[in-house]
């Protein structure tokens, strides 16, 4: 067995665990020991083998242990038996003796010590103790005994903190927790130190002692939740806790977790809570990497107050990384003066966006604004057009007014009109309130505009409005509600132009007339072939360019047919007749009867054979 020289002799060693050597002959051993890792290993080993020996020694086995030992020494000495006074000596002689031994061959083997079941029962040993006979009671000597001396071991303060802090839970009184674990921690040191230490851990116990000390040290909590950020364990737990603790450290880590994709929607959260205008740029070059995550981005925004953030949505939304108009929708008031100073200057082409989501936000602000655009004149036809689905989408009766003004006005870019998918944006309240302003008006082409609007957005409330309008006392008010109701897609028009037929004034059975024209069913066709009958010269001329209006041939042509048998009209007919379908007949029903049928028959105009008449 080598000893290094360097290193003090084993007894030496031992002298020094127990205290057997002057104090003057230990303290060089002692200086030498907190030097050399190797015997601060060496007694750290001799301190566990103590521990074991007496767990594994309990009182009612050592006199059975003694008896065995001072039977088998006494066979083979001749001395006599010992008194007891000398029994007593050997006794500690020879636990000293067992205690040195494994000292020594757990200092000296070379991988650490032997087999512990070998040096427990002398298996593999030499002497007296290997012909040991196993006495009834007795362990067997092949009974493991690895588990009765963990068992026996105690947890140390650090081990105890630890399963505290894997115990813990949120809800559980912090001051309560602390002063459990200030009482086991401080055998191991500084409660502080061993809570630093445990929260580099990864697990359970590491995080929550990253939450406890933030609790307890929240000053202090900034330096630790940085450390933790290191291991890619805690990081999300750290930015949680440091986004509350400290903003300006957070800062740091919430752009570094940015550039990590795995990081990165914790870290547009925790941007969201710091709501730090500094992390924009770097919020926003994700956004456009990840679209993926813009429903994140755009609640993080949301958060983020400041005309910047603004800016940034508008921008993300334009590119389609997010959609920004449930974020715009929260900032509100701020929202539509950022969006109304974009789209104020310049060419409304160029603030096309800004102008649509100001436009569904229903920012009603946005239609005077609009309206002095229109009253500058010399809009090109693109932006004329912006304007109106902007105003459609705004909505209420100032844009709905407004909207019929753009219809109204002159453009020398050219004329636009009301288009369908604009009128749905507006309800039948709209519609009423601008019949209300049309016969409020002094304006005959305001009145006849805003019923027009009216009787476009339609419906049956509409139609009751305008009905009663019709029947007023002022004619042109009257004729242009009736008109209007010549507009309207409904039904329902058709019963008040219907009863309108009937009344003595001739102005007004003249409007209805070319209401029911306009309307274009076959209900309304019938209606005005049976007024030829009943209507006088000058009316019947009205009755047949109503006819001749209608849009459908299945319903236009046998109604002017119709209208031949009439001698005051027949020509008038006749040439319509001639105009729509480029047929050269004479002006006899029969003839036109006959070629209509041939004409249904076929599927199409068949070619028409030359007459006696036209010889």
């Amino acid at each position: 067995m080598n000893i290094p020289s360097h290193c003090p002799d084993p007894i030496d060693l031992e002298a020094c665990f127990d205290h057997s050597l002057p104090e003057a002959e230990l303290a060089p051993i002692r200086r030498h020991v907190d030097r050399c890792p190797d015997c601060t290993a060496s007694l750290e080993s001799l301190r566990r083998l103590e521990q074991v020996c007496r767990a594994l020694a309990p009182a009612e086995a050592d006199a059975q242990l003694e008896e065995r030992i001072l039977a088998r020494w006494t066979s083979v000495s001749a001395s006599p038996p010992p008194t007891l006074r000398s029994r007593r000596l050997w006794r500690v002689a020879a636990a000293a003796a067992v205690i040195v031994a494994v000292a020594m061959a757990w200092i000296l083997w070379p991988d650490g010590g032997p087999a512990k079941p070998s040096l427990i029962r002398g298996q593999g040993a030499q002497g007296p103790l290997a012909q040991e006979k196993v006495e009834p009671g007795d362990p067997s000597p092949n009974t493991p005994i690895q588990e009765p001396l963990e068992e026996a071991v105690p947890l140390s303060p650090r081990e105890r903190a630890k399963a505290l802090l894997v115990a813990y839970t949120a809800d559980e009184d912090v001051d309560a927790f602390w002063n459990r674990f200030v009482d086991v921690a401080s055998e191991e040191g500084s409660p502080l130190r061993v809570l630093k230490d445990l929260a580099a851990e990864e697990g359970p116990a590491g995080e929550n002692a990253l939450r406890v000390f933030s609790e307890r040290e929240p000053l202090q909590a900034g330096r630790v939740l940085q450390r933790a950020f290191e291991s890619a364990h805690h990081r999300p737990l750290a930015l949680e806790l440091c986004t509350v603790l400290d903003p300006a450290r957070a800062r740091k880590l919430i752009a570094h977790a940015l550039t990590l994709p795995e990081l990165q929607e914790d870290a547009i959260r925790q941007a969201g809570i710091l709501a730090d205008a500094h992390l924009l740029p770097d919020l926003a070059e994700v956004a456009l990497e990840r679209p993926e995550l813009g429903d994140v981005i755009r609640q993080a925004l949301q958060s983020i107050p400041g005309r910047e953030s603004l800016e940034l949505i508008v921008e993300l939304h334009r590119q389609g990384a997010t959609n920004g108009l449930p974020a715009l929708f929260a900032r509100g008031a701020e929202a539509n003066d950022l969006l109304r100073d974009r789209v104020e200057p310049g060419s409304l082409s160029q603030a096309s966006l800004e102008l649509e989501l100001l436009a569904r936000l229903g920012d009603r602000g946005v239609v005077p604004l609009l309206k002095g655009r229109l009253r500058r004149g010399q809009l090109p036809l693109s932006e004329r057009e912006l304007i109106g689905s902007a105003l459609a989408r705004v909505g209420g009766f100032e844009a709905a007014r407004t909207l019929v003004e753009l219809v109204r006005s002159d453009a020398p870019g050219g004329s636009i009109s009301l288009r369908e998918e604009w009128l749905r944006e507006f309800d039948a309240d709209e519609a009423a309130g601008l019949i209300a302003q049309a016969s409020a008006s002094a304006n005959p082409f305001e009145r006849s505009a805003l019923l027009e609007m009216a009787a476009r957005i339609g419906g049956e409330a509409v139609v009751g409005e305008l009905s009663e309008l019709a029947l007023g006392r002022d004619r042109r008010l009257t004729a242009l509600a009736i008109r209007a109701l010549g507009l309207v897609d409904h039904s329902s028009a058709l019963v008040p132009l219907a009863s309108l037929l009937t009344v003595p004034r001739e102005d007004v059975r003249s409007a209805a007339i070319r209401a029911i024209g306009r309307l274009g069913d076959s209900a309304g066709a019938a209606l005005l072939v049976e007024r030829l009958r009943r209507e006088n010269r000058g009316l019947r001329a009205e009755l047949v360019d109503a006819l001749a209006a209608l849009p459908d041939d299945a319903v236009a042509l046998p109604a002017l047919i119709r209208a031949l048998g009439f001698r005051d009209v027949a020509a008038r007919a006749h040439q319509y007749l001639q105009e729509r379908t480029g047929q050269a007949l004479p002006a006899r029903p029969r003839a036109w009867e006959s070629w209509l049928q041939d004409r249904t028959e076929a599927g199409s105009a068949p070619a028409v054979k030359e007459t006696p008449d036209q010889k």
